[in-house]
């Protein structure tokens, strides 16, 4: 942690650690690796913010996320949480779905805000985990910690080009006219439905995503989502 915000110039924060009972000791692996990532990226995206990371041991019969998720909603720790760990939804019990959709439940309430990651897997999250040239075989999925209504799932995507990247990216930047005559030549799955368009008293659509959107003269690119 000390040596990511030294890093990018950030200032010295230490996150503060909770152990909420048993200290499971250092784990390594994807457990340290999540922990890590959280702790640093909040810390960047918030300097100043206090930084807690809540550990818990796994017992025989619940696993250490979600009795942590328990301590600090029951403690109100924070304003806002994230979690960066997944599961398939279709592979949880009856019992954990209904867990998890209580408790981020009873954080809303409470007024924390729930970030859960979408999952390494995008729509097939009960595959077998990490890169793989195999098409997804599970079938439709999602991350179960993030699939309530009361929380917020973040996620994004890494492309699979097999080594066409010029078909799809130009050397100008993202606002470069290569990219956005590329994104629409490569985007014509995507149209503009009518879910994606909210429309005013004076009639005017607001948030209109039609694909990737076309340059329209006299809008900026950040401001083309209020184009008339």
């Amino acid at each position: 942690m000390e040596m990511f915000r030294k890093a990018f110039n950030l200032p010295a924060n230490d996150p503060q650690v909770v152990i909420t009972d048993v200290d499971p000791g250092i784990l390594g692996g994807d457990e340290s690796a999540e922990v890590s990532l959280d702790s640093e990226w909040s810390g960047a995206v918030a300097p100043g913010a206090t930084i807690k990371v809540v550990i818990s041991s796994t017992t025989l019969t619940t696993n250490g996320v979600f009795l942590s998720a328990s301590y600090i909603v029951d403690n109100n720790v924070a304003d806002i949480m994230t979690v960066s760990f997944e599961a398939c939804e279709s592979k949880l019990t009856p019992e954990q779905n209904a867990f998890l959709n209580a408790t981020w439940q009873q954080a809303a309430a409470e007024g924390i805000s729930v970030f859960v990651a979408s999952g390494d897997q995008g729509a097939a999250d009960c595959d077998v985990k990490g890169l793989s040239a195999s098409p997804a075989s599970g079938g439709l999925a999602v991350n179960g910690l993030a699939s309530t209504p009361f929380n917020t799932a973040v996620g994004g995507t890494e492309f699979n080009e097999n080594g066409n990247q010029a078909t799809y990216w130009g050397a100008e930047d993202v606002f470069g006219q290569a990219f956005l005559d590329r994104a629409q030549r490569q985007s014509t799955d995507f149209h503009l439905d009518t879910w994606n368009t909210v429309s005013n008293s004076e009639g005017r659509s607001l948030h209109r995503r039609d694909g990737i959107q076309a340059v329209i003269a006299g809008i900026a690119l950040c401001n083309r989502a209020l184009a008339p």
